[in-house]
């Protein structure tokens, strides 16, 4: 080792990054039933809620320094008036405009890029909220470079403590024989979790009865496997990713169960491709402008992600996930193009998913 460098493992965007709802309405208030309910559901789809009634509280609240990425609903009554001081704020993620009493005739995306989107109902704003909560964790999924010189002969101590414990956690998981309790304990925390969401709760019924595979389910789509879950539009797919690039170790083991099945489902589909030529695929993505420098100073070295790495075959489409970043001045929209050894555990994608438009 040369003197003064240390060899280690640099982890990219492993911190705990957060999402908050802020949420600016003349009428919203706590005290009111209606609008407990609403906090309710917003606190199954970001970690934290926070409302204002008042304009200048909610600009000075937002424009705080802090880590968290915001999402900030707002009542069309001050939209107007309010964007042009809250567009540039750099913790702002998306706005949305919302108002349940008439649709709005102003076309707000065209002059304030952040604008995501607008409602009238409040299911339809849930709805577009839960949209940006899964792109954006799959933007901060949890990444670690382990820079070339490591890349053979490293020793323990110069790995980064994230990067080792994902990787142990990993084994433990996969080696558990687990049972139905370990089901049942994960459905009870997630009625818990989203108890003011109807749509969830029902889906959490759903898995509570068709899950372990095959469940012969007259009422879904097709027989329901463990990757069919995952990718479907459900608190499976964001809950799952949250836990593992924040490292919770405690929901981790609760999810533990369906972990494992994933893992060994992509196995037997492997083992049924029969390939003998690496695999073309594509990513797309934004990432942090600083952590994607760090990534281009290690050019050579190994990239690991803490997660089931979702690709496709399709350039396009890879492409179509990441210029969504391209909205956001503090994201590298970034395009992996990855060639996967056909002797890696990995599945090609088709009936065993929710949907089928991406080439997974």
């Amino acid at each position: 080792r040369e003197q003064g460098k240390s060899k280690r493992c640099h982890s990219v965007q492993r911190f705990a990054q957060h999402f908050n709802i802020v949420w600016l309405d003349p009428n919203i208030k706590e005290s009111d039933e209606t609008s407990r309910n609403s906090l309710a559901r917003f606190r199954t789809i970001a970690d934290a809620t926070n409302i204002f009634n008042d304009p200048d509280q909610f600009i000075d609240y937002i424009t705080r320094p802090r880590s968290e990425k915001l999402f900030l609903v707002v009542s069309d009554t001050f939209a107007r008036s309010i964007f042009p001081r809250i567009h540039k704020v750099v913790q702002v993620d998306s706005i949305y405009v919302f108002d349940n009493n008439q649709p709005s005739n102003a076309r707000w995306n065209q002059e304030w890029s952040k604008v995501k989107g607008t409602a009238t109902q409040f299911d339809t704003l849930c709805n577009l909220l839960k949209l940006r909560s899964r792109q954006c964790e799959d933007n901060f999924a949890s990444t670690s470079v382990v820079p070339s010189a490591n890349v053979t002969g490293t020793s323990s101590d110069e790995l980064d403590p994230s990067f080792m414990y994902s990787q142990i956690l990993k084994e433990i998981l996969l080696d558990v024989d687990y049972n139905s309790k370990a089901k049942n304990e994960f459905v009870k925390l997630c009625r818990e979790q989203f108890s003011a969401d109807k749509d969830e709760l029902k889906v959490i019924d759903e898995f509570e009865q068709y899950y372990p595979y095959p469940s012969h389910s007259k009422e879904l789509d097709q027989d329901p496997s463990p990757i069919w879950w995952y990718t479907r539009d459900c608190f499976l797919y964001v809950m799952l990713n949250k836990a593992l690039r924040t490292l919770d170790i405690e929901k981790i083991i609760k999810m533990g169960f369906f972990i494992r099945d994933i893992h060994r489902q992509i196995e037997e589909i492997h083992l049924e491709l029969q390939l003998r030529e690496p695999l073309e695929v594509y990513r797309g993505q934004g990432m942090i402008a600083d952590e994607f420098e760090k990534l281009k100073n290690n050019k050579g070295g190994l990239l690991s992600f803490n997660n089931f790495l979702s690709t496709s075959m399709d350039r396009d489409t890879a492409k179509s996930f990441a210029y969504l970043a391209q909205s956001d001045p503090n994201m590298t929209a970034i395009l992996f193009q990855m060639s996967v050894d056909p002797s890696g555990i990995f599945a090609v994608l088709g009936k065993d998913i929710s949907f089928y438009d991406e080439k997974e």
